[in-house]
């Protein structure tokens, strides 16, 4: 697909000129993932670590119970993370290969994680 990718763009006379990989520790990957939960009445996302209810286990908002995804399981979450990098590793390597990939340290607040997009989208550009 990246190769297609690059042939496409090359037709249209366009090019890529960075790829941004965010990476995070695996760890902090299951802590953000299987904290979520969902509200069985509203459908409202909340996080045990970072947006907790008032009474653990209920909606603040509309009383009812909140859930856990299958998907947000630490279990679930570890096969995923195994499938993405069998399948993503070849993908870094070719964007490597090529200059294009600039890693994004993805620890941190939403703010900050952006600031470091930004700061490596404008260095490459840059260039």
């Amino acid at each position: 697909q990246a190769e297609q990718l690059q042939q496409t763009l090359a037709e249209l006379d366009e090019n890529l000129d960075v790829v941004l990989e965010m990476k995070t520790d695996e760890e902090e990957l299951i802590r953000r993932l299987s904290g979520r939960r969902t509200c069985q009445g509203c459908g409202r996302i909340w996080h045990v670590h970072y947006d907790p209810t008032s009474v653990d286990s209920q909606c603040d908002e509309c009383g009812f119970s909140l859930s856990q995804r299958d998907d947000d399981r630490p279990e679930t979450i570890r096969r995923r993370m195994q499938v993405y990098r069998e399948q993503t590793e070849p993908l870094v390597e070719f964007y490597a290969a090529r200059g294009l990939l600039a890693v994004i340290d993805a620890v941190g607040t939403v703010d900050e994680v952006t600031l470091r997009s930004v700061q490596a989208l404008k260095e490459a550009l840059s260039t």
